[in-house]
């Protein structure tokens, strides 16, 4: 496997007046003392996990690309083969016609002839043995084009020519895909853009710092992020990992995104928009990504779904089809990784997996309902249809406020646990790799162990609804599991309880809990959905037993779960741009976060 030179081989230069050196990483850049590129060092945790995140997805799709050429190439060696008796049998045939006088056979030479008809194909070569290491090379040289298709573990694998490609299309000062090339080692190529001439300067200087080619391994471009993946479209130009990390929405440059991944490939965006994604502005989530927020506690989960919903529609439109790999909800902004594949069958599916919110405007009751779904046809075929009507009414059950309505939003999983599971054996096997290693782990852990229902619960706000005192986490979670249903923290926050228990059994649960822990009558207005739901009561047993089946197995290992905030004043950075030369630099607020 071929290497790049990297810093460790290679003395670096001083540092030139004006600049800053930052190390993180395997990449050390040079930052100007200015501002035109900014900094920001929460982002961290996205590098480190976007690194982790690719490095086992680039394997993953090697490997299945290898595969695949393998299962062809054994198609047509096979072909070759079974080709080479018929051609042999015809020249022979025609020999024969023209020097020989057709006779009669005796029994004894049809049988002779028989049994050698019959040891010839006993005796037929047998398959090749796609299962070996150089199996490909061997044959590199009459199949090129399928040779090339090499995976890690192939013999002569080179990431120059066998490694995937990489678009950064808002690159800022270059970091991300320096790191990017130096720390994942299946890396072919990575084109570094940025919209700004200052940025790209800065690229090339980063670039160069790093003593990485510039025109083989991390190739700096100047133009707009949307014309480059457009002009990236056709077969053969495509990126096998496309990342999106702008200041604010990437709704903008989606469009071009899906269409610029090859099949198969990875699509990694960020969003710093949550407020709006949230639902503290729904006409400006409606505009940009085409659904209506409900907010709401579970909001931080519901902003991913929103922007997984947008990315599927987008798909769908170039019979495209999407699978989310990792959907998180991080700090400020929502980071999600998934994979686009060709495939119009498939991409019918995505009214399946799309479906609306009915919120109660009272207490935490929800009710989602499928935008779409599936019946089967009398020829054993498939049909799509709308999704049908909830049977709740329009005021909740609960505690009689109207519902409100919000979507349409992702409802398939947000995650494939499998996949999950490779990152962590990736970081398990290079232990100190990554500087938020910790926060990472426990983050993909509790990826995980979500359950797939969408939305959550939180403890407090339903306590607080109630106005009662807070039970605890293990009380709750055991009583649902009792009472026959699943439960399972979620990634978004430590209140968080996803389940698949409905409304009125987790209301069950409270009015269980206030019986045991009464609350003042003080607190309570006749009207309030506090006091028609305590009113209510339960339904269903229950049983605060504490069992160690609802326990999140990511609690019991002791993982770092929901760390503090690192640094004061922590949060996203201003936008990136120029300072006025009349203006001090202390004036100035201008920054970038993605750098």
């Amino acid at each position: 496997m071929s290497s790049t030179a990297t810093a460790s081989t290679a003395e670096r230069p001083a540092t030139p007046d004006g600049f800053v050196k930052i190390t993180e990483g395997e990449a050390t850049i040079l930052f100007p003392s200015s501002d035109e590129v900014f900094y920001n060092p929460v982002q961290v945790f996205n590098r480190d996990l976007s690194t982790c995140v690719i490095t086992a997805f680039a394997e993953q799709y090697l490997n299945e690309r290898s595969e695949k050429a393998r299962k062809k190439l054994v198609r047509r060696l096979g072909e070759q083969k079974s080709d080479e008796p018929a051609a042999n049998a015809a020249k022979g045939s025609d020999t024969d016609t023209s020097t020989a006088t057709p006779t009669k056979p005796s029994s004894s030479s049809s049988s002779s002839s028989t049994t050698t008809a019959t040891t010839t194909t006993t005796t037929a070569a047998a398959p090749p043995d796609a299962s070996s290491s150089t199996f490909l090379q061997e044959h590199a040289a009459e199949h090129p084009r399928l040779a090339a298709w090499r995976g890690p573990q192939d013999a002569g694998f080179d990431r120059s020519e066998h490694g995937i490609s990489v678009l950064e299309a808002l690159a800022a000062s270059g970091l991300r895909s320096i790191r990017y090339h130096k720390e994942i080692p299946t890396i072919s190529r990575i084109v570094c853009n940025d919209f700004s001439e200052e940025a790209v300067q800065s690229i090339r200087r980063n670039v160069d710092y790093n003593h990485l080619d510039p025109h083989h391994h991390v190739i700096p471009n100047h133009g707009d992020a949307c014309m480059v993946m457009h002009e990236h479209r056709s077969k053969g130009s495509k990126f096998d990992v496309v990342d999106l990390d702008p200041y604010g929405s990437a709704s903008p440059f989606l469009d071009a995104a899906v269409q610029s991944v090859s099949s198969g490939g990875l699509l990694c965006i960020t969003c710093t928009d949550m407020a709006v994604l949230c639902g503290n502005y729904p006409e400006t989530c409606f505009a940009k990504y085409g659904s209506m927020p409900a907010k709401r506690q579970h909001c931080h989960e519901m902003g991913v779904r929103t922007l997984l919903a947008l990315t599927s529609r987008l798909a769908t439109r170039y019979g495209r089809y999407i699978h989310p790999l990792l959907s998180c909800s991080i700090d400020f902004y929502c980071r999600v990784f998934v994979r686009v594949f060709d495939g119009a069958a498939k991409a019918k599916e995505a009214s399946t997996k799309m479906c609306q919110v009915f919120q109660c405007t009272g207490c935490q009751s929800f009710h989602v309902a499928p935008l779409g779904r599936t019946a089967s046809t009398k020829k054993g075929g498939t049909k799509y249809t709308p999704g049908h009507a909830l049977d709740i009414g329009s005021h909740c059950a609960d505690c009689g406020r109207i519902y409100h309505m919000g979507g349409p939003f992702w409802s398939a999983p947000m995650h494939d646990g499998e996949f999950i599971s490779k990152c962590l054996d990736h970081m398990s096997s290079n232990k100190g790799k990554y500087a938020t290693e910790t926060r990472m782990k426990g983050m993909l852990s509790l990826c995980k162990e979500e359950l797939p229902t969408p939305l959550y619960y939180t403890v407090s706000g339903m306590a607080s609804i109630l106005h009662c005192q807070c039970p605890p986490h293990s009380d709750i979670r055991s009583a649902i599991v009792n009472a026959g249903y699943e439960v399972s923290p979620t990634h978004c926050t430590a209140q968080g309880i996803k389940t698949t228990a409905p409304p009125h059994v987790m209301w069950d649960i409270y009015r269980t809990w206030v019986r045991k822990n009464p609350v003042s009558e003080k607190v309570l207005s006749k009207d309030s959905p506090a006091s028609k739901i305590l009113k209510g009561a339960p339904t269903t047993e229950i049983d605060f037993t504490y069992n160690k089946a609802a326990q999140p197995r990511s609690k019991l290992d002791g993982l770092v779960r929901y760390p503090e905030n690192p640094a004061p004043n922590w949060g996203p950075k201003a936008r990136a741009g120029k300072r006025r030369p009349e203006e001090p630099k202390t004036a100035s607020k201008r920054a970038d976060h993605s750098s």
